[in-house]
């Protein structure tokens, strides 16, 4: 029990937060999609950078109408 409590915060700590919006911009630079002000602009470019156990924030209302699969 011990162990599996020691992977879950370790695997807890390796997560990161994502955000995507529609003012964003799909770069890997400068920050982009690590915070409220740079977001991603789609939720596919976003799916595709995220990690397991990742999470993504969908900062705007709006259609993303596109299908997203992860790598």
């Amino acid at each position: 029990m011990k162990r599996l409590a020691l992977f879950l915060i370790a695997l807890s700590l390796r997560a990161a937060t994502w955000y995507v919006g529609t003012t964003g911009t799909d770069t890997t630079s400068g920050g982009q999609g690590t915070s409220v002000s740079l977001p991603w602009l789609t939720i596919q470019f976003s799916v595709n950078q995220m990690s397991c156990g990742d999470t993504l924030v969908v900062l705007s209302n709006g259609a993303y109408l596109q299908n997203s699969t992860a790598q």
